[in-house]
């Protein structure tokens, strides 16, 4: 297979951001609750997610991308109905999905998928991957004997495995395959949604390259829109049309894919993407500056969130207004929102870098 991690170009991110959202999150809140102790009042819940908001437009590829706790899993399972939903809607071709009544789990699950990052142990052990991918059809369609097995070797050949693997148990198998066979079984319902949940996080570098290849081939051939969950802005950068950055339960800044990359506007998307090794040695240089900006402090306790911007304490560029009051969506010189002070009571960094910023006010 050719590996192709060229960036989704912007031709085709503006020929389909024509069309029309078909799938939407509006201001989701999600509470976890604290565990409680023997004497004295309950702690306060966890609020896991902040009110994120964001569209998915027709076979386009939303990523979502966060260090780990940022919240940005939590949000994918939420959309699947496994954490209970505090405040928020979920819409989904017109319809709110928020809660799916039991008697309509079947049709939701058809339209709405997901490939989680341990195929090992989202995989049936005991189960062939003839049964693995065959069984959701069945139960959809009610497809069985030969014509089952024809869909089963199609979807295998749609995810580059060779007919061989019918028979094969999920140990028999590298951890890559697995993850094919997991693609392989989302799409034999043929969803509208896949959530891709930290789906390469758990291969090497060459392995991810090749899946990635395989979800953007899949997109082309058959029109499905992902939600691609990871915590590498460099790969969500690759396979996304359009970014999210969540840091603590908030999305901080959303936008064009390539637009957030080259000129990132919160402090934290700008601390993420120093973080991607460079192989030419003064862009590491810089890189190495930028991080080194930032201050060495552990984020706050998601239990017990701070009034303002929770990132404030390991911001360089951070205001007082910046520990009082949590800022609201503002629109950024890329075309997308972000939730930072400095362009609503400070001075913008407007794409500069905040280094350079630090630097032109010493």
């Amino acid at each position: 297979m050719t590996v192709d991690l060229s960036p989704v170009t912007e031709a085709q991110s503006s020929s389909q951001g024509q069309q029309t959202s078909f799938f939407e999150v509006r201001d989701l809140h999600v509470r976890f609750a604290s565990r409680g102790k023997l004497i004295g009042a309950a702690p306060p819940p966890v609020k896991a997610v902040n009110g994120v908001s964001f569209a998915i437009e027709p076979e386009r590829t939303f990523g979502l991308v966060g260090e780990s706790g940022s919240g940005k899993s939590t949000v994918a399972r939420a959309i699947l109905q496994l954490v209970d939903i505090h405040a928020g809607s979920i819409i989904l071709e017109g319809e709110d999905v928020t809660t799916v009544p039991r008697s309509d789990e079947l049709a939701f699950r058809k339209r709405v998928q997901a490939v989680l990052q341990d195929p090992f142990s989202s995989l049936n052990q005991v189960h062939q991957t003839r049964r693995i991918i065959g069984d959701p059809i069945t139960r959809h369609y009610g497809t069985s004997g030969e014509d089952l097995d024809t869909a089963v070797m199609q979807l295998l050949d749609d995810v580059g495995l060779a007919r061989e693997f019918l028979d094969r148990y999920p140990y028999e198998m590298s951890g890559g395959q697995r993850q094919r066979v997991s693609i392989a079984r989302a799409l034999a319902v043929e969803p509208r949604l896949i959530i891709a949940d930290e789906a390469t996080s758990a291969l090497d570098v060459s392995i991810q390259s090749q899946v990635i290849n395989v979800l953007k081939r899949i997109q082309d051939e058959s029109g499905v829109s992902f939600l691609f969950i990871a915590h590498d802005l460099e790969v969500v950068r690759h396979v996304s049309h359009d970014v999210g950055v969540m840091y603590l339960g908030y999305l901080v800044e959303k936008g064009d894919s390539e637009g957030i990359y080259a000129g990132p506007t919160h402090p934290y998307t700008e601390m993420l993407i120093a973080s991607i090794p460079m192989p030419d040695p003064v862009e590491q240089r810089k890189r190495r500056e930028l991080r080194q900006a930032f201050i060495n402090a552990e984020p706050p306790s998601p239990s017990n969130m701070p009034s303002g911007c929770p990132f404030a304490n390991r911001c360089p560029v951070a205001m007082d207004i910046c520990t009082q009051v949590m800022p609201e969506p503002a629109p950024a010189h890329h075309g997308g929102e972000v939730r930072c002070h400095l362009h609503t009571s400070g001075p913008e960094l407007a794409g500069e870098s905040v280094v350079s910023f630090i630097k032109s006010k010493a």
